[in-house]
């Protein structure tokens, strides 16, 4: 991998699976999966009931990049409520025994209308992730940027990438997330639901200074939102690590054009 021109680097590339929880995401769920395909992710999906063809475009990738399917509550034991409501705590939590059990060095609290990639020109996520694991630091933080369609134009099961070009700034409690961390030791816990999963934290984490990124995501569903606005701590601000930028794309939402316009950053 290049850092910069004539400067090249061999560090060993960590194991990085991306945790996603997903509910009737169909029209975006097969260019996220294969985004982190392409990038040398592992996928985990957590498909909470979905109705449409969610689980059924994810299944082409099983046992080739992606890891397991899981049908949630049903196949985990959840809570009854978690099959008619999207009850984001309860999966947090879940997200949190994954990543103790999985395996894996990294792990993204992923979301299925998010692409993430790396801050540095030429550079993946996943190659980024290894340079700041070879740096020795253990987490990275991610700023949001919002991509809205301006048009009708966008096709289910389309890449957001070709059709979605504009973007605003985040709100600001969504700009200041956690969401790719090292695994520590057996015994050392990682907390999600605590923040919301804006912020995974640990007695062991290392940020990593500023830089910057990008990602994709889409509004929550109603009955997260009624849950989350009943609990605290959701906009908590980890400290200082890496700056890497999000979008985010309502691929449902009523298209309006965005207030402030601007290009992917690269």
């Amino acid at each position: 991998m290049s850092l910069a021109p004539g400067i090249t680097y061999a560090f060993r590339r960590p194991r990085i699976v991306a945790i996603l929880p997903a509910f009737n995401e169909e029209d975006v769920i097969g260019s996220v999966i294969q985004h982190y395909l392409d990038d040398g992710v592992e996928v985990y999906l957590i498909d909470n009931c979905s109705t449409d063809g969610t689980a059924e475009i994810a299944r082409q990738w099983l046992g080739n990049g992606v890891i397991r399917i899981e049908r949630f509550p049903d196949d985990v034991g959840g809570t009854e409520r978690a099959k008619k409501e999207y009850m984001w705590g309860e999966i947090l939590r879940r997200n949190e025994v994954l990543a103790a059990e999985l395996g894996a060095d990294w792990y993204i609290r992923a979301d299925a209308d998010e692409f993430r990639v790396g801050p540095w020109p030429g550079m993946s996520h996943a190659e980024a992730l290894t340079l700041v694991d070879a740096l020795g630091f253990s987490a990275v933080q991610s700023q949001v940027l919002e991509f809205r369609p301006t048009d009708g134009g966008f096709p289910a099961g389309g890449d957001p990438r070709d059709h979605i070009h504009h973007y605003e700034p985040a709100e600001f409690a969504n700009t200041l997330w956690v969401k790719a961390w090292k695994q520590p030791p057996v015994g050392v816990p990682v907390e999600i639901a605590r923040t919301g999963g804006h912020a995974a934290s640990s007695p062991a984490a290392v940020s990593a200074p500023s830089t910057s990124s990008r990602c994709i995501t889409r509004s929550a569903r109603p009955s997260m939102r009624s849950e989350r606005s009943s609990r605290s701590g959701w906009s908590a601000t980890p400290p200082k690590s890496a700056t890497w930028a999000g979008t985010t794309t309502g691929t449902t939402s009523p298209p309006r054009p965005p207030t402030s316009y601007g290009t992917p950053p690269t």
